[in-house]
């Protein structure tokens, strides 16, 4: 743990919590990345590695976009599809090199990536599924390439997605208005009812995915 100076997230694993209100991203307490506080207080990996390394960099603190400062080396997307990996990976690269903290070729780093529930929620539907898993591995793999061989003394660390099932069953019997109408609009192909029939084919699916 001692080794680790720099931590760093893409994919789509920020926590968010959405209203027709209010749209907030709790980055600061996003168990990969969130460093605000201390373990005590939240239990994330980036507090726990600076209980060894006070020095460590990159993880996020408080409310913030991927753009805000605040968001340090976060730079995942809520709603993110895995096309847009390849770009989060070579943005997060250039921040890298931008930072005056980081040495690219001495400093050991940790890089999470979690993508894949929005290709199953907003894409699977529109498109083959087959080929949606295709693509998936064809976008994973070149942002894995392009991570190797941009940042030295790197680890990734993949984390899979949620199995959708799960969701799906969180929702029966409690489903409000109001939930069901976020529920159609962010994931729309496990909740519209013209979809509903597919779910056995798209639940096996995304055993294979992940």
């Amino acid at each position: 743990y001692r080794d680790i100076d720099v931590i760093a997230t893409i994919g789509a694993g920020v926590t968010s919590i959405y209203t027709f209100e209010v749209n907030i991203e709790n980055r600061g307490i996003v168990c990969s990345i969130g460093g605000q506080a201390t373990w005590r207080q939240y239990l994330t990996l980036p507090n726990i590695l600076k209980e060894f390394n006070p020095k460590l960099v990159g993880y996020s603190l408080g409310n913030a976009i991927s753009t805000d400062p605040a968001a340090q080396l976060n730079v995942a997307e809520s709603g993110a599809m895995s096309k847009r990996i390849t770009f989060m990976a070579t943005y997060l690269i250039n921040k890298r090199k931008d930072d005056p903290r980081i040495d690219i070729n001495k400093h050991w780093k940790l890089i999470s990536l979690m993508i894949g529930s929005n290709n199953f929620c907003i894409n699977k539907c529109a498109t083959s599924p087959w080929s949606m898993l295709n693509d998936h591995k064809i976008d994973l793999i070149h942002t894995l390439k392009i991570l190797r061989d941009n940042l030295p003394r790197t680890f990734v660390a993949l984390i899979p997605p949620p199995h959708l099932k799960e969701l799906v069953a969180a929702h029966q019997g409690r489903e409000s208005f109001l939930c069901y109408l976020a529920s159609m609009i962010e994931c729309s192909c496990m909740f519209a009812l013209q979809f509903r029939d597919q779910r056995p084919e798209y639940y096996k699916l995304i055993e294979r995915f992940v």
